[in-house]
């Protein structure tokens, strides 16, 4: 039996960066393709909260990917392996990575999931009730989906459990699938 949830952060807790200088298609290169060969990091500052009221975490937010700390980084590493890469940014306070999952499953059923799509191209916009083939999460704790490449990331089950175990703060993670159901 899987469990898929959506990695997300506790926004009413933490507090969201963004990059001190904007970066043009920073956002599209995280597409479950290896960023370290050529990665050079980043400075980011929180996004609408003044430094000193920054509320520092284990899991935050860099526009539309995952930021962790350094802890959050050591503690999950061992259960990604090789299927996550942790690049580095620059940020004074505090050591941060950007969380960029390596793996893309196409493991979305699209014919049983509720889906909404952009009616020029016929691409997958909105995801409203996922459901997901159980046989390809198989090995995967981490990873993206094609249909949202860019959008989110999913975990399955044992991600939040070491999360709790760990005591890591900010994270959240919201249930999309069970099988069976």
């Amino acid at each position: 039996m899987s469990i898929v949830y959506r990695l997300n952060c506790d926004l009413d807790r933490v507090t969201a960066f963004m990059p001190v200088v904007p970066v043009r298609g920073f956002w599209d290169q995280f597409d479950g393709r290896s960023l370290a060969a050529t990665w050079s990091p980043v400075a980011v500052s929180p996004a609408d909260t003044p430094e000193d009221d920054a509320q520092l975490a284990d899991c935050t937010i860099l526009g539309t990917v995952p930021l962790l700390s350094d802890k959050a980084v050591s503690t999950l590493a061992p259960l990604w392996g090789s299927h996550c890469e942790a690049l580095p940014v620059t940020y004074p306070r505090k050591r941060l990575f950007i969380l960029n999952p390596l793996v893309v499953v196409d493991c979305l059923d699209e014919a049983r999931s509720d889906l909404e799509r952009f009616p020029s191209t016929g691409r997958v916009m909105l995801i409203n009730r996922y459901v997901f083939v159980d046989r390809l999460l198989e090995g995967h704790s981490i990873f993206r989906i094609p249909q949202l490449l860019r959008a989110y990331v999913f975990v399955t089950e044992s991600v939040p459990q070491a999360v709790a175990a760990a005591g890591l703060t900010g994270f959240s993670f919201d249930l999309l699938w069970k099988s069976g159901r």
